[in-house]
């Protein structure tokens, strides 16, 4: 399996650019499905705005996902967040012939409380 995780292999890599991707998704800390707008550095850097169903057009079929982050902004990640930002979550999402899919995998969380039980 190949990925394209931008990890000095993408097109641009003008610092602070990125590539959005919206996509619902199950907050491991809140446990609620809202859509999360998710950034990539996999892409061209163009601040694109892809949901499911886009074609990835500059990568031919050798890659079967991207890497993604993004953030959770339901109250409960807001208010368990000390800063109020939210829960950061990492995820990759698969890719079938260049086309974004709504497979969200590898779903974590970074650098929060993951006390589920608050």
């Amino acid at each position: 399996m190949m990925n394209h995780s931008g990890d000095g292999q993408k097109r641009n890599s003008a610092m602070g650019l990125y590539d959005t991707i919206k996509i619902k998704c199950l907050c491991p800390v809140c446990r609620t499905e809202n859509p999360i707008f998710f950034q990539t550095k996999s892409l061209d850097n163009k601040l694109q705005i892809l949901t499911p169903g886009d074609r990835i057009s500059e990568f031919d079929d050798d890659y079967d996902f991207l890497e993604l982050v993004g953030i959770c902004k339901s109250k409960k990640c807001m208010d368990n967040d000390p800063d109020g930002h939210g829960t950061i979550i990492r995820a990759k999402i698969r890719l079938r012939n260049g086309i974004i899919t709504n497979d969200l995998f590898d779903v974590t969380t970074v650098g929060v409380n993951n006390d589920e039980s608050q």
